[in-house]
């Protein structure tokens, strides 16, 4: 028998998110590479009907399992209800709840950032680190998904000198016919998307776009927030409903004509997990700007154009210029391609599958794991 590895995708009751994200695109490529090196158990929501190819078993994620339920006999009901000789357990997220029941077991944790320490109160922020703390003290490796992250882990958690490994996320290959959407859009525009929250500072378009009387722009993405209302109210205000654009949620089909057919990406966010869109961006060949914040200079590389501040005119002779070097260049949309093709999640997979063999090989180095286990892992 190979060993189990179960691996936390709980997180795909909500596909719209990126937690949701990264559990559908990497649960799928995760069960794909483990085959013959592992029995991929997957710990889904009951009732699921996510797709994740063959091969793997299913546990279901239930409300009782959780750490903080039934503290009393919780390592009782789940050393009933999980799998015996679990080899390794993957905690996809940092927030999870669900653990082995054995202590012993190891557990890859999965740390993708620490962006509320941007986004928190300071003693929120501080709650939040020492429940971070406590997963970094259970888990035996942990994982993150840029240098920028590792950072900010080394700095505000105690690893107690346990490895930390940085694994960027994938992008999907999109094979989807596009189609143009309903709203009138000319032929000269930028394109954003995400959630309108305050973090993704969508507003400062809005002045910078005064300073660029030949573009419009689209800003798609979940609208009914706060912040999304109060966007819709400044373009109003601006009276720029005819170059401004919030049409909410896209299909993927309008969304991957808004890929192909914008004159530039835009991502101005100023507290970013991994950036995503900017890998999305240049599979189409499509220049990209963004802040200079979090992990997105990683992300984009020496390709993408940034901005240091908000300046709206600033913003405006940056995207300009941006824009005139990547026209000079024949060559600029073949290297953004290029650049984006090293973020797949079949080599995140990948990596992954050796994060799992360490494991496993660290903790039969302790004498943690039984014998046979060691053998079928090594």
């Amino acid at each position: 028998n190979l060993p189990r590895v179960v691996i936390d995708l709980e997180r795909s009751k909500s596909p719209y998110c990126g937690l949701g994200q990264f559990a559908l695109h990497f649960g799928r490529e995760i069960v794909e590479v483990t085959a013959g090196s592992f029995q991929p158990t997957l710990l889904l929501p009951p009732g699921s009907t996510q797709d994740f190819g063959n091969g793997y078993e299913v546990l279901n994620a239930r409300p009782w399992m959780k750490l903080s339920a039934f503290p009393s006999c919780h390592r009782w009901l789940r050393a009933v209800a999980y799998p015996r000789e679990i080899a390794v357990w993957h905690a996809t997220h940092q927030c999870t709840k669900y653990w082995p029941a054995d202590p012993h077991t190891p557990v890859v944790l999965t740390l993708h950032d620490l962006n509320f320490l941007r986004e928190k109160t300071p003693a929120k922020i501080q709650r939040r680190l020492r429940q971070l703390q406590q997963n970094v003290d259970r888990a035996t490796l942990i994982v993150t998904g840029s240098h920028f992250a590792e950072t900010e882990i080394r700095e505000h958690l105690d690893l107690r000198d346990k490895p930390l490994h940085v694994i960027h996320n994938g992008a999907v290959e999109v094979n989807t016919k596009p189609q143009r959407p309903a709203f009138s859009i000319g032929k000269r525009f930028l394109f954003t998307i995400g959630e309108l929250s305050a973090k993704k500072n969508f507003h400062v378009l809005i002045d910078m776009l005064q300073q660029l009387p030949d573009f419009q722009l689209v800003i798609a993405g979940k609208s009914e927030t706060t912040y999304g209302r109060s966007l819709i109210r400044a373009v109003r205000k601006a009276q720029l409903e005819d170059r401004i654009f919030v049409p909410g949620k896209v299909t993927d089909a309008e969304r991957e004509w808004l890929y192909q057919n914008c004159t530039a990406f835009v991502l101005q966010t100023i507290s970013e997990g991994f950036g995503l869109p900017v890998v999305e961006a240049m599979r189409r060949g499509r220049p990209v700007f963004a802040a200079r914040r979090t992990s997105l200079p990683e992300v984009g590389g020496r390709l993408a154009f940034y901005w240091d501040h908000f300046d709206p005119q600033y913003m405006a002779t940056v995207l300009n210029e941006g824009l005139q070097t990547a026209q000079a260049d024949p060559s600029y949309s073949a290297q953004l391609q290029s650049h984006a093709r090293q973020f797949r999640w079949q080599r995140t997979a990948f990596a992954y599958l050796d994060i799992y063999r360490t494991a496993c090989a660290h903790h039969a180095a302790r004498g943690d794991l039984p014998q046979r286990g060691s053998r079928q892992a090594a």
